[in-house]
């Protein structure tokens, strides 16, 4: 799911809106976007509203993604951006699959600053799971970004990505 997220000048989510999403998934990744606190923004000493993109991705609970999964996330590509869009966006996007070498799971959150290139100039890892959190990053290293926008032209901008992880079901035959 990609979201545009308003964080007003006490650092709280306002409404949110939902860019690209599957029924379920953005009512569950919506529900929790909406109890995080961010930091304020500050402009010229003054706390200011900001906006954030948010990328979740559910992954499905295998080792390799589906088609049908790559197939919904590259309609990122044709999300369409406006004169004034302070998300940075992901333009491609590459599933990193469940590390074999992993034994866990859970959801890794990734904070991104996304310079005026579209390249990421930083990264900060907000939630860790320690098995899992080196596979996002590199995959969020080989991604590609639309830049935020202001008045047509491109700014840095924030994209918060928040990638779960399931352990795959494995099944032996029963031979």
């Amino acid at each position: 799911m990609l979201a545009d997220v308003p964080v007003n000048r006490q650092g709280r989510v306002g409404e949110i809106k939902i860019l690209r999403g599957l029924g379920a998934f953005t009512d569950s990744a919506t529900t929790a976007i909406k109890q995080w606190q961010f930091t304020v923004a500050v402009a010229n000493g003054e706390n200011v509203a900001s906006r954030v993109g948010v990328f979740t991705v559910f992954r499905p609970q295998q080792l390799e993604v589906k088609e049908s999964v790559a197939r919904h996330l590259a309609t990122l590509n044709r999300t369409r951006r406006c004169r004034q869009d302070p998300s940075s966006l992901p333009r491609t996007f590459r599933d990193p699959g469940y590390p074999q070498t992993a034994t866990t799971s859970g959801v890794v959150i990734v904070e991104v600053t996304i310079d005026k290139l579209g390249i990421p100039s930083s990264m900060r890892t907000m939630q860790d799971v320690p098995a899992l959190t080196g596979t996002v990053l590199s995959a969020i290293r080989s991604w590609v970004f639309m830049p935020a926008m202001d008045s047509d032209r491109p700014v840095d901008g924030t994209l918060i990505v928040a990638m779960s992880f399931m352990r795959p079901a494995i099944f032996t035959s029963p031979n």
